[in-house]
């Protein structure tokens, strides 16, 4: 079976569905319950770990979430831990008919989907864009991914190059795909840096927040007037401070950038990356990339803010300036 990696499970998107459901069809086909040699009213389900870890799975796919809950609570609490969970006639019968159930809307899901004869989906990048109020934001962030993809400097290789896939159908997600030049080999150079590139942004991100909160506050102490020119300062120190410590960070784990022209285009990259982040933007790895390479893409709910550190910051050099 195919283990589905539930960080890779994002909300309902069609390809993503059809990739768990056709992986996963075979365990739910092949469900087997043995019947005791001795004891006719005793069953044994066999491979349960396997199918649990199946439902588990299916289970992250919203339309499957109730019927998964309710053929796994079919089995009495105090076997399910059991490798070879023993059930009598009426648990067999109940659970056949409800795994009869759930192959007939995993086989709908695989049926609906190849009969749409999508192209096949290839090793890359899926983009999830927030609802938008009117085409002008929603070509606003279409501007500033293509800016990161093409003008990024870590984005940018001599035999990987990212193309512009498709939008899924029925949803506000877009898929890119890398493409490898004739004769060699996929490094999934483009990946595992837009996978660094993503955690530094969302480290910007955080702090960025951090200190958007700051300046709300002091001007509410202010009497919501302009804030004075030193703490301005301040603030426009801590953003250059955390820019240079994300790309510094960069070029220790990738490669020295060339020249300041680089370094100015990788901080415009990380800026307008952080900013999509932060308006709910959403990237991943594609199902289809290799799962080493998935899991170097941090999980949009593992976002947490950082603790009081520029509220720190502030009072230290309000200490060092007194």
């Amino acid at each position: 079976m195919v283990k589905i990696p539930i960080k890779a499970v994002y909300e309902l998107k069609l390809y993503n569905t059809y990739y768990i459901c056709n992986n996963l069809a075979g365990v739910f086909k092949n469900l087997k319950v043995s019947q005791n040699t001795e004891q006719n009213n005793v069953y044994y389900i066999e491979d349960w770990d396997e199918y649990t870890n199946a439902l588990k799975s299916l289970r992250t796919i919203p339309i499957f979430k109730n019927i998964s809950d309710k053929l796994y609570e079919l089995i009495p609490v105090f076997i399910r831990s059991q490798p070879r969970p023993s059930i009598d006639t009426q648990t067999r019968n109940n659970l056949i008919s409800a795994n009869n159930n759930l192959i007939c809307r995993i086989d709908t899901i695989i049926e609906l989907y190849t009969s749409m004869n999508i192209p096949e989906k290839e090793r890359g990048i899926d983009i999830k864009i927030p609802n938008c109020q009117d085409l002008k934001e929603y070509i606003k962030y279409l501007n500033d991914i293509d800016f990161v993809f093409s003008q990024c400097p870590y984005l940018l290789h001599k035999d990987e190059t990212i193309k512009f896939s498709s939008v899924d159908v029925g949803s506000n997600w877009l898929t890119f795909v890398i493409e490898v030049s004739a004769g060699a080999s996929a490094l999934f150079y483009i990946l595992n840096n837009l996978a660094k590139i993503v955690d530094k942004a969302m480290i910007l991100k955080s702090h960025y927040c951090s200190i958007k909160e700051q300046e709300e506050a002091l001007k509410s102490i202010q009497l919501k007037s302009d804030l004075a020119k030193g703490e301005k300062e301040i603030f426009d120190t801590l953003k250059k401070h955390y820019m240079n410590e994300v790309t510094t960070s960069l070029e220790n784990e990738i490669a020295p950038l060339e020249d300041g022209e680089q370094r100015g285009k990788l901080e415009k990259s990380l800026e307008k990356l952080s900013n999509l982040l932060d308006k709910g933007v959403e990237i991943y790895a594609s199902l289809d990339t290799p799962k080493n390479v998935q899991l170097l893409f941090p999980a949009i709910d593992e976002q947490e803010k950082l603790s009081d550190s520029v509220l720190n910051y502030l009072e230290d050099k309000k200490e060092q300036g007194s």
